[in-house]
């Protein structure tokens, strides 16, 4: 099978991703956020990347079976140049009053084999290889963080986007197109 040809993004001087890019999981596979700049950081790691796409693809498919298209976006690290980013974060779109009801994490966990989804205080577990760091359970089993954020909020939205450490300044996003 053919190798489908890489697609390159945008970065700012700083190694963050310009804009926002509207990808399928094939297309971020074959960007340069997965291959490889055309100059790559001596410590780039396409294979750790390949695992964080397919980790986020898994739990992208739960939210489409529950909300159609969640309008996935990613950021943090790994939407940027950093050659190992420890992680894949991101939020959705859905309705406030899945959200609010625990409709959205029931429904989720009922797919999910690990039953990662939640966002309250009892969903936070210490991450032994973190020094003991709390992080969900979501990020335990798959490395991605996903937060949910209620249609018509930009509270996600904005934090990604705030000129913040360790990201040094504003930044954009991946939307997954797709399944």
């Amino acid at each position: 099978m053919a190798r489908t040809r890489q697609i390159r993004l945008p970065f700012t001087g700083e190694g963050l991703l310009k804009g926002d890019h509207a990808l399928t999981f094939t297309q971020l596979e074959a960007s340069d956020l997965v291959r490889g700049p055309q100059v790559r950081p001596a410590d780039w790691d396409e294979a750790l990347r390949r695992r964080l796409v397919a980790n986020l693809r898994i739990l992208h498919g739960q939210l489409w079976r529950v909300l159609g298209d969640p309008q996935t976006r990613i950021a943090g690290s790994f939407a940027s140049l950093k050659g190992r980013p420890v992680d894949i974060d991101g939020f959705f779109r859905c309705p406030e009053e899945m959200l609010l009801s625990g409709e959205l994490e029931r429904r989720l966990d009922a797919l999910d084999p690990h039953r990662a989804w939640g966002w309250g205080k009892h969903d936070w577990v210490p991450i032994s290889d973190l020094g003991g760091k709390r992080k969900l359970r979501m990020w335990a089993h798959y490395r991605v963080e996903l937060r949910a954020e209620p249609e018509g909020s930009t509270k996600w939205e904005e934090w990604f986007r705030s000129p913040r450490l360790p990201l040094r300044g504003p930044h954009g996003f991946i939307v997954i197109k797709g399944r």
